[in-house]
């Protein structure tokens, strides 16, 4: 009798999944482009978190749907980490409001109006799978710091 393993492992490398946030803010009443920021996020490796929802899918686990369905913004400051089940400081929850699959990319959009995003000053953003409009449920599947603040203003979206 023969047996066969098939092991499948998530690495940095050779595997790459990177993420991407780029954030746009408008002027609600024009919806003029103000200001774009891009940069690099980690998409999480612990615990019921990012890459391991993947995996725990791939094995049969179907406790998450890995349906990304929420995005924060808040004002925390540290670091993204690998064990992170949270943002830092969440300020506001917004549900994605569009999700596009195209040549190997996922492209997921999230909306934080004038109306419920308070003036101030943002440093960090995440995603999360299921959960609900409560800020801080469901599972946490990236997480990044602004490269450099996000600064919102009145009638700014």
């Amino acid at each position: 009798m023969t047996k066969t393993n098939a092991q499948f492992k998530i690495k940095e490398s050779p595997l790459e999944m990177e993420g991407h946030i780029t954030i746009t803010k408008t002027c609600s009443i024009t919806g003029k482009i103000l200001e774009t920021q891009s940069f690099k996020n980690r998409i999480m490796l612990g615990t019921n978190t990012g890459k391991n929802l993947i995996m725990d899918r791939l094995a049969g686990d179907n406790s998450y749907s890995l349906n990304i369905l929420y995005g924060e913004i808040g004002t925390g400051s540290t670091t993204p980490a690998d064990g992170d089940v949270a943002l830092a400081t969440p300020s506001v929850r917004e549900p994605k409001t569009t999700a596009v699959v195209a040549s190997n990319v996922a492209t997921f959009q999230f909306f934080f109006p004038n109306v419920d995003l308070p003036n101030g000053t943002y440093n960090e953003f995440g995603s999360f799978v299921d959960g609900s409009a409560t800020i801080g449920t469901g599972q946490i599947f990236n997480r990044a710091l602004f490269a450099s603040p996000y600064a919102k203003a009145s009638n700014e979206d």
